[in-house]
């Protein structure tokens, strides 16, 4: 593996010495004899994958992102690579098959080792100020992201994809699932978590349950305080995304990917089409406006005629890039 670029965290991995780095440099220190299958980058702490299914993190670990807090006298920052110490609390021996990195959260798919093929499972951990490791809030145990801790979700995990604040999923029966950032999840199943009387979104500052709420009499205003910034608030276990009435969506569509940036997501069919949704500003969302997407809605216009193959997004700045099969069998980049 080999890293460069800011290195003020300890997330090149290079040593407490190497701050930066101009040109790629060789991480010999932490990786010995390790065959890494996938790396992955956060803002500033750096994930890696063996092909055995080991985990090693390294950079800034303060918010959890490292997944080793619980251990006695574990630094904030680690400048080379460490192995994070699987199992998973309720799994034993786990092979880590994908990891996804954002801004200060992670997660992996992973299953139990042994014979055949095993049921895979979903980890997260790290920041969860706005519920993007899809941890109810009544689990206080699990609540913090220190380790790595299951996700209750029900279905085999497929691909996962971590945002700046929210997360999502892609499952093997083909549904989506997102979780995290209110400005990054569907309204209409905000909404309908919120009435299935489930502790599952909350808005920053929210009253704990119990605690009186604030009824108003005022003309036009809401009855019930609570219920409005409900409306508003973050999803802090995962639903699916629900695709009635979304224009131009077919039912027999097959998903492939999805891929979480900066405030928004996107999610690539196996026909080669690009839907997107959440915050617009700077163009994020490729539909040639900056206005704020609350339901999935295609990618239209000239790339209608394109068959992507790739979609990828920065979960720090505001841009996504789409990989295009070309007519003539070539590729390239479209942004």
């Amino acid at each position: 593996v080999y890293a460069w670029g800011d290195g003020d965290g300890g997330q090149l991995g290079l040593g407490e010495d190497e701050t930066s780095s101009q040109k790629p440099q060789l991480i010999s220190e932490g990786l010995q004899g390790v065959q890494v299958a996938e790396v992955a980058c956060g803002a500033e702490f750096s994930l890696a994958r063996s092909r055995t299914g080991l985990l090693f993190s390294w950079g800034v670990g303060e918010r959890g992102q490292l997944g080793l807090l619980e251990e006695e006298d574990s630094p904030d920052i680690l400048f080379t690579p460490t192995e994070v110490v699987l199992p998973c609390k309720g799994r034993e021996d786990v092979l880590v098959e994908s990891i996804s990195c954002g801004v200060a959260h992670a997660a992996a798919i992973g299953s139990e080792r042994g014979p055949g093929e095993q049921e895979r499972f979903l980890m997260t951990w790290g920041e969860n100020e706005n519920g993007q490791l899809g941890r109810p809030e009544d689990d206080e145990e699990n609540l913090r992201g220190l380790t790595p801790r299951l996700v209750n979700i029900k279905c085999n995990p497929k691909q996962v994809s971590c945002g700046s604040k929210h997360t999502a999923l892609l499952d093997d029966a083909g549904i989506i699932w997102t979780w995290g950032y209110s400005e990054c999840m569907q309204k209409s199943r905000r909404e309908s978590a919120m009435s299935s009387g489930r502790n599952s979104v909350r808005k920053k500052g929210a009253r704990p349950s119990g605690m009186a709420s604030g009824k108003t009499s005022v003309r036009g205003a809401p009855q019930d305080e609570d219920e409005e910034e409900a409306r508003n608030a973050d999803m802090r276990v995962p639903v699916k995304v629900d695709w009635v009435g979304v224009p131009d969506f077919l039912p027999e569509t097959v998903f492939q990917a999805v891929a979480c940036g900066n405030d928004c997501t996107f999610v690539l069919t196996a026909e080669g089409q690009i839907y997107s949704w959440g915050i617009g500003a700077k163009y994020r969302l490729g539909h040639n406006n900056e206005e704020d997407v609350r339901k999935p809605k295609l990618l239209g216009g000239q790339l209608l005629h394109h068959e992507f193959s790739q979609v990828v997004a920065s979960h720090s700045v505001a841009h996504a890039v789409g990989l295009v099969h070309g007519l003539t069998g070539t590729f390239r980049g479209v942004s």
